[in-house]
């Protein structure tokens, strides 16, 4: 074999085929594959083949779509293509075969119902769709358990307040009693005013705090009905169409 200027081996006369003149022709080609690749041989790369001049070692091309008649027709071509692909496969079978250890037929069988070059591109997908339901159902249950607590604290406020109302207004009765009775002490001359305007003052507290109380508690039940998902559009509104500003 001889090397050309840029060092890589000339097998053109190799390659030769019934021309018998050295140069390296598609039939002599296709006679040979078997020999390249018992020496291991991957790949070969052709100088132009097409119909040219020749003024530029076959670069001035004349005709990309047919072959030189020096190197072969387009059938010796397609042959040569199809006998070089097959000892691709071939050679790709064996190593599989060697590293894998699997019969051919698996392989066949592996071809035949699933893509090859998908890179797991599809486990990938699925792993993928997998994540993005356990993300959904997490979020659900996150918004799930926010929404039984916003319930809970609502409830539990609404109860209390409702408690503490109804430990008020007794307080209330026994308030005005108390400023009632101071009144009554007060008009018998028994005790001085000090002691009605204490009871008042008790009094009015009371009142205060039941006042305060019920404003908690309808606070409460408001954010009760939006835990529950519902809204407080006034009746006047919904009945009418119209929004207030």
């Amino acid at each position: 074999m001889v090397a050309n200027g840029g060092g890589v081996p000339d097998l053109s006369a190799f390659l030769s085929g019934h021309h018998g003149d050295g140069v390296g022709e598609l039939p002599g080609i296709a006679s040979r594959l078997s020999s390249l690749r018992e020496l291991g041989v991957d790949a070969i790369w052709l100088s132009p083949i097409y119909p040219s001049p020749m003024a530029d070692f076959g670069y001035d091309v004349s005709d990309y779509c047919a072959v030189h008649p020096q190197f072969g027709t387009l059938a010796d071509l397609v042959n040569s293509l199809k006998i070089g692909f097959r000892q691709r496969a071939d050679q790709r079978f064996e190593r599989y075969k060697a590293n894998d250890g699997r019969d051919l037929t698996e392989l066949v069988k592996a071809i035949q119902n699933a893509t090859i070059f998908d890179g797991g591109r599809i486990r990938e997908q699925i792993a993928a769709q997998n994540a993005v339901q356990e993300q959904a159902v997490s979020s659900y249950e996150s918004k799930i358990l926010t929404a039984l607590e916003e319930v809970e604290n609502a409830l539990v406020a609404f109860e209390n307040n409702r408690q503490r109302l109804d430990s008020l207004n007794q307080a209330a009765s026994a308030a005005d009693n108390a400023f009632e009775l101071a009144r009554n002490q007060y008009s018998a001359g028994l005790i001085d005013f000090q002691r009605v305007l204490d009871t008042q003052r008790t009094a009015l507290t009371v009142q205060d705090n039941i006042a305060t109380t019920q404003g908690d508690r309808l606070t409460a039940l408001v954010q009760l009905y939006k835990a529950l998902g519902g809204g407080w559009t006034p009746e006047n509104n919904v009945s009418t169409g119209k929004n207030t500003a």
